[in-house]
């Protein structure tokens, strides 16, 4: 379990949770350590430890005198997974506990479900069909000024749904749709809700080697249900997104793999034409396997905000990644990220327009499988932010450790 601040909503007494993991390990102490139903049905607990020296991601001149603290998460996790002919069906839930030592008015119930259902009709037809609904803490990254250390419950949830035709050997058709809905539980942050309605449609031609060459179109319905207070007007921000793309998927050596996709992007708004958009945007990413213990991944992109937890504004991200990863021993890996991106803010209303942000980070972990129902992890990570507005940098050294029971 990776996690963060931007995670949870609904504070409360832990206690509940706590007696329920204590009851799980209980019985995973009266039985065996192997997963249930043949490995289809898993449950875990959890409890990480984590120390951030800039919890709520200030600035080097905020006046705020200790900005770190430590907090506890304890975790329950149940995953299925089980066939049924050519279907597989998949559910899991998560929930996390997470108690702060200092600042207690962030403690909070971390909650993650999920349900998926991969079809398969014929020989011809398939895809799936999926819902997820999560609640969580609101990043701290983005804000500058007024509610910036105040907790704000984000809850999302997302239908979506696929579906796949082999039109011969070598060519498919594909088709998707999905429905994000995102609330915010601070009224200060409640013109941000949206409803994004999102439609594609492509084709992509296979080889023999299962190498992949498409194209695809794709249209996102951004509804914002709260007007924008700007002045003494309010503004409608619901938008249409159109792009059209192609793509490859390309396994270039017995160690090597190419993915990627470029699109012509134009998002126009309903109330504000001014605030239109319109660019290329582009994802690449190579996978390098040197040797049997070593691998690389790096990753090039540019691309634009579906949706985004600043007043409304676009996010163009620029960036490149390294992810280093090596296999000390089959129970130890050891792998890190280094990342370096340029966040500009366009279009916007309420004061972000112009802003421009580089965050540059640097993580590494280390995890060690003693046994295969327990899985221990410990993590580190320094990351700094500089900015054109004011109070916008900060810099932050977090540490975690993590210690998973799976039976």
């Amino acid at each position: 379990m990776e996690l963060k601040l931007r995670r949870v909503a609904a504070a409360g007494d832990s206690s509940g949770l706590r007696m329920t993991v204590v009851a799980a390990a209980l019985l995973a102490a009266a039985s065996s350590a192997s997963a249930f139903w043949d490995d289809r049905l898993q449950v875990s607990v959890g409890e990480t430890v984590t120390s951030d020296s800039n919890v709520f991601r200030l600035s080097g001149n905020d006046p705020t005198p200790d900005k770190g603290d430590t907090f506890h998460a304890t975790t329950l996790g149940i995953n299925l997974d089980t066939p049924v002919s050519r279907q597989r069906f998949q559910a899991g839930a998560d929930w996390s506990q997470v108690r702060y030592n200092r600042f207690s008015g962030l403690n909070h119930l971390d909650r993650n479900e999920r349900l998926n259902w991969l079809w398969q009709g014929g020989d011809q037809w398939n895809g799936h069909l999926g819902y997820t609904e999560t609640d969580t803490l609101a990043s701290f990254n983005n804000f500058v000024g007024v509610g910036l250390t105040t907790a704000n419950p984000l809850k999302t949830k997302q239908l979506s749904g696929t579906a796949v035709y082999r039109l011969a050997s070598n060519w498919e058709l594909q088709a998707g749709l999905a429905d994000l809905t995102q609330r915010n539980g601070l009224a200060l942050r409640q013109i941000d809700d949206v409803d994004v309605r999102s439609a594609n449609l492509g084709f992509a031609y296979i080889s023999t080697a299962n190498n992949r060459l498409g194209a695809e179109y794709r249209q996102d319905d951004g509804h914002y249900p709260n007007l924008e207070p700007v002045g003494a007007a309010l503004i409608d921000n619901d938008y249409v997104q159109r792009s059209v793309g192609a793509t490859v998927d390309w396994t270039l050596t017995g160690k090597s793999h190419f993915a990627g996709r470029i699109d012509r992007v134009r998002r126009d708004f309903d109330q504000q034409p001014q605030r239109d958009f319109s660019g290329t945007t582009y994802r690449a990413a190579y996978d390098w396997l040197a040797t049997g213990k070593f691998t690389l991944g790096a990753v090039a992109q540019r691309d634009i905000s579906t949706s985004e937890d600043v007043q409304t504004s676009i996010v163009r991200i620029t960036g490149v990644s390294l992810t280093p990863s090596y296999a000390v021993t089959e129970k130890v890996h050891l792998s890190a990220s280094v990342d370096s991106n340029v966040r500009d803010y366009l279009g916007d209303l309420g004061g972000f327009a112009g802003r421009v942000d580089h965050v540059h980070s640097f993580s590494t972990s280390l995890s060690y499988q003693p046994l295969r129902s327990l899985f221990l992890l410990l993590t580190g990570l320094h990351e700094t932010r500089s900015s054109n507005i004011p109070l916008a940098d900060y810099s932050a050294n977090v540490v975690s450790i993590n210690a998973r029971f799976t039976f």
